[in-house]
C-alpha cells in the first residue's frame, strides 16, 4: 500500500520531523510544525501514524469484503 498523501497523513506523520525533535515554538521563523499544538512525544506520534495505517487496512479489507 502506498503511503498516505500529505494531508491525508498529517495527524500520524507531521510530528515525525526534526522540528518536533528540537522545538522552537517561540522561534523568529515560525514553520508549520511550530504553528501546531505540540506537546506531542514521538510516542504519541508513533501510535497516530500506526493508528492510522491500520484504519487503513480495516477499511481496505472491508471493502474487499463487501465486494
Amino acid at each position: 500500500m502506498d503511503l498516505p498523501s500529505w494531508p491525508i497523513g498529517l495527524v500520524g506523520t507531521a510530528y515525525l520531523t526534526p522540528y518536533t525533535l528540537h522545538p522552537t515554538p517561540y522561534s523568529l521563523h515560525p514553520t508549520p510544525y511550530s504553528l501546531l499544538p505540540t506537546p506531542y512525544s514521538l510516542e504519541n506520534a508513533i501510535d497516530l501514524t500506526a493508528t492510522w495505517y491500520n484504519f487503513l487496512k480495516i477499511a481496505k479489507l472491508k471493502t474487499v469484503q463487501a465486494l
